[in-house]
């Protein structure tokens, strides 16, 4: 379940109802059924809806973060998982690219505690510096807050930052390290942090960023939905 629910992220598919759909095609489906290993009975929406529940919000999303992270870091999923119309792993090269659903709000949305967020997942990783890779990128993200999408299809989580540990560098002077009051803890380790992140604004915890799936041509509309709440 979590190989299909990979597949709905990263084709962008609008719905699981879609996906479903899609999973029962004798043609189409077969790439999708056999890359999942679905050989008997084919998942309905149910299923889906039934799985999440079974191994509650937190601990799903905790292993399907972790089962991306792992696909993503060897360089599998740099293109589209499997291609809806030839069954190869290529770029399509559309156009248009981007959240079908983006809108006004999506050039500036507020996270808060996001800092305690970003803090608490550092320190978890230097208390255990076995586990570090100084070649490895780590992400933080939430789940899109936007109101745009329809009942039945799941929002995405976003990037909110990523980073990566390097070693230690005294002449690094970044206010966000100050901010996140963990300079000490990183130069106890030898470590220092470089990051990439989308944000655009901060107000004491609450951290305002632009949302790294807003398409960059946000007037190519063939195919896109607008703001269903415009202001």
């Amino acid at each position: 379940m979590f190989c299909l629910e990979i597949c709905l992220v990263l084709n962008e598919h609008p719905s699981v109802t879609q996906l479903c759909q899609l999973l029962r095609d004798p043609i189409r489906g077969k790439d999708y059924r056999d890359w999942a290993g679905v050989f008997g009975k084919i998942p309905s929406e149910d299923d889906f809806a039934n799985f999440r529940i079974h191994t509650g919000e937190a601990k799903y999303r905790e292993i399907f973060n972790i089962i991306f992270d792992m696909v993503e870091d060897i360089g599998f999923l740099s293109q589209p998982l499997i291609a809806t119309t030839d069954g190869l792993l290529f770029d399509s090269f559309a156009k248009y690219r981007g959240c079908t659903y983006f809108g006004k709000d999506c050039h500036s949305i507020p996270f808060q505690n996001l800092a305690g967020s970003v803090r608490k997942r550092i320190l978890q990783l230097i208390h255990h510096p076995r586990g570090i890779s100084l070649a490895k990128t780590y992400k933080v993200k939430a789940e899109c807050p936007s109101a745009n999408f329809p009942k039945d299809v799941q929002k995405p989580w976003i990037e909110c930052l990523s980073f990566s540990f390097i070693p230690y560098d005294p002449s690094i002077n970044d206010p966000t390290l100050k901010l996140l009051d963990i300079e000490d803890e990183l130069k106890a380790h030898n470590l220092s942090l470089k990051y990439h992140s989308h944000i655009i604004a901060v107000s004491q915890d609450t951290y305002t960023i632009r949302c790294p799936k807003l398409p960059k041509d946000t007037d190519a509309r063939v195919g896109v939905s607008h703001d269903y709440h415009p202001r």
